[in-house]
């Protein structure tokens, strides 16, 4: 929840990204599948109504709810089902591949609502969406892998690591929107 709170707003959208979402990817990689929709429902309903610039309306808080609860339950089975499938798969191509798939479906299903409102193409909502988000779910991705391989039952040390590292992701990541929105309007 603490990591839904480092928000960072991307130019040319109404919205905010988190790196609550690495969390949810641990969640897929430790914790049962109605745990992990959980973990992403209240990632979502924490950034939404934590210091919001405009009050969500409720409609917007579901739809933000909704949006990362179906992005991690889809991640998760996706992740188990290729861990089932095959015991030969190797360790960490199932967070991996989920990560991917919680990368788009939570950017598609955004987009999808973008695409409705502003009345543009799917397409175009959904590649500006990419373009900022790709770079930041990657190193995110990387940071969940570690995690994950880390036994629930180990020391707060690796919590507060945990909190530290998604610290600093998300202040590595303001700071290089900043600069690329800064060379944009230049």
């Amino acid at each position: 929840m603490l990591a839904s709170t480092f928000k960072i707003k991307l130019p040319g959208l109404t919205g905010t990204i988190s790196p609550s979402f690495v969390f949810v990817l641990v969640a897929v990689g430790q914790l049962s599948f109605a745990e992990t929709v959980f973990v992403g429902a209240a990632a979502a309903l924490v950034q939404s109504l934590w210091r919001p610039k405009v009050q969500p309306s409720r409609l917007q808080l579901g739809f933000n709810c909704a949006t990362l609860a179906i992005a991690g339950g889809l991640a998760h089975g996706v992740a188990h089902g290729l861990l089932s499938a095959s015991a030969v798969i190797p360790n960490g191509l199932p967070l991996m591949v989920s990560g991917l798939v919680l990368l788009v479906t939570n950017t598609m299903l955004v987009a999808i609502i973008l695409c409705l409102i502003q009345k543009s193409p799917l397409y175009k909502a959904w590649r500006s969406i990419q373009l900022w988000s790709v770079p930041y779910y990657v190193a995110g991705g990387v940071l969940a892998h570690v995690w994950a391989q880390a036994p629930l039952t180990s020391s707060i040390s690796v919590a507060i690591l945990a909190v530290m590292s998604t610290y600093l992701l998300s202040i590595s990541y303001r700071g290089f929107v900043g600069m690329l929105g800064a060379q944009a309007s230049a």
